[in-house]
């Protein structure tokens, strides 16, 4: 939204604080809610994703797992804090409130 309305925004802006996996979000989320859920602790080897992934979904390639899987997205968002004054609140907060929102509004079930 800020994007929208400071008139000296230009082009793209990457607004996110930081950026990580999915098992670093289970591990923010393990944190937080222990045990109680089913957060996953490891990631399959890609050899296993490669071999298996198009079986279980016709739409993963082989070349879309050979490209995209085992290597980190990175970002910089350097251009959104220069240029539209962005603030960041922690990542790990805006996922354990998300994560707590959906069990209070019972899309995940409460534990």
């Amino acid at each position: 939204l800020r994007a929208a309305f400071v008139p000296s925004a230009n082009g793209r802006n990457i607004t996110v604080s930081e950026t990580g996996s999915l098992l670093d979000i289970a591990k923010i989320l393990r944190t937080e809610f222990g045990n109680t859920y089913p957060f996953p602790k490891r990631e399959l080897p890609k050899w296993l994703v490669w071999l298996v992934g198009p079986i279980l979904d016709g739409s993963l390639t082989r070349q879309y797992i050979s490209l995209n899987v085992g290597h980190p997205f990175r970002a910089d968002n350097s251009k959104s804090i220069r240029e539209l004054g962005m603030n960041y609140a922690p990542v790990s907060k805006a996922i354990t409130d998300m994560f707590r929102t959906m069990v209070e509004n019972g899309e995940i079930p409460a534990r």
